[in-house]
Parts: C-alpha cells; sequence; structure tokens
C-alpha cells in the first residue's frame, strides 16, 4: 500500500477489521530489519481486534537479513529522522482520512516514541523492545499491546502512551 505520496519504494501494509466501522487506527512501526512478515502478522492480529492497522515502511521496501544489514538500515531511518517523522505522519494522516476510521490513530513499534516525540502532530506512541524470539515476541506485543490500547494511560520509559480508545 502505497500512503507516502512521492515515494513509490515505500509500501505499507494494511490489514482492516471485518465490519463496516468505523474503526480506531493504529500505525505499527517495524523493528530493525523492517517490514517483514512478522510485523504483517501484528498487523493482521491487531485487524482481528477491531484496528485497521497500518504498518509503516521506514527502510524504503528494503528489509535486512542479518544484524550487520539491520544495523545499518537503523542508523540510516536514524541519521534522517525527519524524514521518518515523515513518514509516520503520513501514515496517520493515510489512516485519518479513510471513511472506516474513527479518527482516533495510536502508534506502536520499535523505536516509535523517538519519532513520534518528534512529530509536530502531538501524537505519542508506545515502543516494544522484545527479548524473545521472534514468535514469541509477536505474540506477547500484541497480548500486552491489547492491555495498552484499552487504558487510558499507560507508562512507557518516562512518557505518558496515549491510547486509540484514550480520547
Amino acid at each position: 500500500l502505497g500512503y507516502l505520496e512521492g515515494d513509490a519504494a515505500t509500501m505499507g501494509y494494511l490489514a482492516v477489521p471485518e465490519g463496516d466501522g468505523p474503526f480506531p487506527a493504529l500505525v505499527i512501526i517495524h523493528e530493525w530489519n523492517g517490514l517483514v512478515d512478522r510485523v504483517r502478522q501484528v498487523a493482521d492480529d491487531f485487524a482481528a481486534e477491531g484496528y485497521v492497522t497500518l504498518a509503516a515502511d521506514l527502510y524504503q521496501g528494503r528489509t535486512g537479513s542479518n544484524s550487520e544489514e539491520n544495523s545499518a538500515l537503523m542508523q540510516e531511518a536514524m541519521a534522517n529522522l525527519p524524514v521518518a517523522v515523515a513518514n509516520l505522519n503520513a501514515a496517520v494522516a493515510y489512516l485519518k482520512a479513510r471513511p472506516d476510521v474513527t479518527g482516533r490513530v495510536g502508534a506502536m513499534g520499535a523505536g516509535a516514541s523517538e519519532a513520534a516525540s518528534r512529530s509536530p502532530l502531538g501524537w505519542t506512541a508506545t515502543t516494544t523492545r522484545p527479548r524473545r524470539s521472534s514468535t514469541a515476541a509477536s505474540s506477547m506485543i500484541l497480548k500486552s499491546s491489547r492491555r495498552w490500547i484499552t487504558k487510558s494511560t499507560a507508562r512507557s520509559h518516562g512518557k505518558t502512551v496515549a491510547s486509540p480508545r484514550s480520547k
């Protein structure tokens, strides 16, 4: 799904719940290896819970397959943080423009707090940094995120975290 105008290489992944909505929405920010199948599965899982979910792509379609590639991709994205923030703002704008979205958009993912804190849109994010295997981490993230999303606020890295249902 192309959501970033003028950038054909950046392709996100959209997962939509069954039904007419409107639904709250989430932007999922991938881990250091990029927008891989595991991230798409997490987006699908959130859609099954009733969230229109856009997995953003901060690496312009590229993914890493080892720690050196992953590190290089992450460092490139972090070196130009205004571009990453613009990417995430475009993802939020795309979701807010959808007729099946309530207008409430949250963000979750690895490194999300850093980029979100620099966004002029004023949105905040939940950052996940699992230390388990990929499959176990995805399951743990989904279970934990359900709790974060249904609470009005939570604490993460010393920052208040707003959820799509909190406003």
